[in-house]
C-alpha cells in the first residue's frame, strides 16, 4: 500500500510540473535555408565605423506581446562561444530609420545544427507589443568577437527580401531566418486533481504516523 501511495503521489507531482511548465508559441516563422549562407550584420570597418546592419520586416495577423526570438546565423571563421547581440524593433512602414522602438541586448551561445549554422534563442528584456496588420522591422546585430564576421542565415523562403545597410540599399534578394514567440501560459490544474493529490499525500502522512 505504501508503495502504491508513494507512486501515486509521484504521478501527481509529475502532472503538476508538466502542466505548469512554461513554453512558447511561434507567431512568426521564417525557418533557415538548408544551405549555409547569410548577410553580415555587425561588420565594422574604417568605411563603416558603426557597423553594417541587417533588417527584415514582419506583419502579424493579430495583436501579440512578443516575448522571445529564435534566429539562425554563422561565423567566418567559425566560432562556437557566447556572443552578444542587439535585438532591435522598428515601428515603421518603410525602410528602418532613426531610433528603434525597443532594444534588447542579450548574450547567448548558439546550438550548431551540424553545418556551421547556429540556432540562437533569447527572451526579450521587455515584451514587444506588436499590433495586428502593422508592419515592423527587426534588426539583429552581432558584437563580433576578435576579427570574425557573423552573418544572419538566409531563410528558406525568399519572400520580399530584407535590407542590409549601408552596404546594400534598399533591399537584398532574400529573407533572413527568425521566429517570433509569445509565452504560453501554464494550464491551470483542475480542482479534482488538486483534491486527489492532496488526499494521497495526506494518506501517506497518516499511515507513517500510525506506524510510529
Amino acid at each position: 500500500m505504501k508503495k502504491i501511495l508513494l507512486c501515486s503521489s509521484s504521478i501527481f507531482l509529475l502532472i503538476f510540473l508538466s502542466v505548469n511548465a512554461q513554453a512558447y508559441i511561434v507567431v512568426w516563422d521564417q525557418l533557415p535555408h538548408a544551405t549555409p549562407g547569410g548577410l553580415g550584420s555587425g561588420v565594422k570597418s574604417l568605411l563603416y565605423p558603426t557597423g553594417v546592419h541587417v533588417y527584415d520586416d514582419f506583419t502579424l495577423g493579430s495583436n501579440y506581446s512578443i516575448t522571445g526570438i529564435n534566429w539562425w546565423g554563422l561565423y567566418s571563421p567559425s566560432y562556437s562561444g557566447a556572443s552578444t547581440f542587439t535585438l532591435s524593433f522598428y515601428d515603421a512602414n518603410n525602410v528602418p530609420s532613426g531610433s528603434p522602438t525597443q532594444v534588447s541586448n542579450v548574450s547567448v551561445t548558439g546550438s550548431n545544427r551540424g553545418d556551421g549554422v547556429y540556432e540562437y534563442s533569447a527572451a526579450l528584456t521587455t515584451p514587444f507589443p506588436a499590433l495586428a496588420n502593422t508592419k515592423y522591422w527587426l534588426s539583429i546585430y552581432n558584437t563580433v568577437p576578435d576579427s570574425r564576421t557573423w552573418g544572419w542565415q538566409r531563410a528558406n523562403d525568399d519572400g520580399n527580401g530584407s535590407i542590409q545597410s549601408p552596404i546594400e540599399f534598399p533591399g537584398t534578394p532574400y529573407n533572413v531566418a527568425f521566429q517570433l514567440t509569445i509565452s504560453d501560459p501554464p494550464v491551470p490544474i483542475p480542482s479534482a486533481v488538486w483534491l486527489l493529490g492532496s488526499g494521497l499525500i495526506a494518506m501517506v502522512v497518516i499511515r507513517r504516523r500510525a506506524r510510529k
